[in-house]
């Protein structure tokens, strides 16, 4: 696996840390890079394709943008870093997420019930 560089990225970090927008590819099970600017309290704006739309919950995590519209996510991006209170509050949401559904006990609580049912199959 090479390593990853900003253009391999294929994401957009403000430099003062106001937002992350992702654009992603067609698919991604569960975009780690999503996932990991969100633990960090950082408002997410992504493509509204599978994997990273089942992240986000619209209005209140993050922002939905349909995939290859740079209009729509170029107004998502103007309004989050007009609207900083509703900025901070979608990160700080978006942080409890993670960390409630995506932490080790929860993914080790999720595979023991997987493995338990398939035990029971």
């Amino acid at each position: 696996m090479r390593p990853c560089s900003a253009p391999r990225l294929r994401g957009l970090h403000h430099s003062r840390g106001h937002l992350f927008a992702h654009r992603g590819g067609r698919r991604d099970a569960s975009p780690r890079v999503v996932r990991e600017v969100m633990s960090l309290s950082l408002p997410t704006i992504v493509s509204d394709i599978p994997g990273s739309r089942d992240l986000i919950f619209p209005g209140q995590t993050g922002l939905l943008a349909p995939a290859q519209d740079a209009k729509v996510l170029s107004e998502a991006i103007r309004w989050r870093l007009t609207h900083p209170e509703e900025r901070r509050a979608m990160g700080r949401q978006g942080r409890e997420r993670i960390a409630r559904d995506f932490s080790p006990a929860a993914y080790t609580g999720l595979f023991a019930r997987l493995f338990r049912s398939l035990a029971s199959s």
